[in-house]
């Protein structure tokens, strides 16, 4: 197979390499059709099965809905700067989810796992919670106000405390390793990623905010133990009502 030879635009006015980036990019790839199929084939086991306690709320349709269009929504789509503390409601807060967490299709099987702290969600206990995606019931790990802990969970930053529901994208990262090799690191961060970005443009098409966040790894698998015991976190993305020029007034 011979080179494209395409002609390209820098991406910066000079390139600098991270040997340790590359050596983990050789290390994950996918050398050949067989190393392609035995991933493509490969099982993760299930979740656990569910407590008593889970919310199971009817998403609503964003193609029905007064939400925006694909392309306005991607127009508009950014980061939120600014919460403001007020609810969204349990339906939009379930819609966001479902909408965002098919599985892609891409040769691997589904790595990660959500978890959230609802903050504000009329029509849902405040709370940590566990988001089946297969069911979209709203698995009720332990009920409280944990505004104070979701900010400090995302690096101590407000947006985790002001913002309506905190979402978080964890993995077995042993486990899925143990079953994919090395590509597992890449594809679980990859379906967090896409998960995220959904959520996102569920989020803006329904006139709510959102924006992702980085965390402390140990303290939030703690925060969620004993469920997410063994887990690690890939993404956080905090969604909710954005602060407009009407609330400074």
């Amino acid at each position: 197979m011979q080179p494209l030879g395409l002609e390209t635009i820098p991406l910066s006015r000079e390139e600098v390499s991270y040997p340790d980036l590359v050596r983990m990019h050789q290390e994950s790839r996918l050398l050949g059709p067989d190393e392609a199929a035995t991933v493509a084939s490969a099982q993760i086991d299930s979740a656990p099965p569910p407590r008593p306690t889970a919310y199971v709320v009817k998403p609503e349709s964003l193609e029905t809905s007064a939400g925006l269009s694909l392309g306005e929504t991607i127009l508009r789509r950014g980061s939120t700067r600014v919460f403001v503390q007020k609810p969204i409601t349990a339906e939009e807060l379930a819609t966001i989810m479902a909408t965002s967490s098919r599985h892609p299709r891409a040769d691997f099987p589904p790595l990660s796992d959500t978890y959230l702290i609802v903050n504000a969600a009329d029509g849902m206990e405040p709370g940590a919670y566990y988001y089946r995606r297969q069911s979209g019931e709203f698995e009720l790990l332990k009920a409280g106000n944990f505004r104070r802990e979701a900010g400090y969970l995302c690096l101590e930053q407000p947006l985790g405390a002001d913002c309506s529901a905190l979402v978080c994208y964890m993995a077995d990262l042993d486990r899925a390793l143990g079953a994919l090799g090395n590509r597992a690191y890449r594809d679980a961060h990859l379906e967090a990623g896409l998960h995220g970005g959904q959520a996102y443009l569920a989020a803006y098409a329904l006139g709510r905010g959102a924006t992702g966040l980085t965390f402390y790894d140990d303290e939030t698998t703690n925060f969620f133990a004993p469920h997410a015991i063994g887990k690690s976190p890939l993404l956080m993305v905090a969604i909710g009502v954005p602060r407009s020029s009407s609330d400074d007034t």
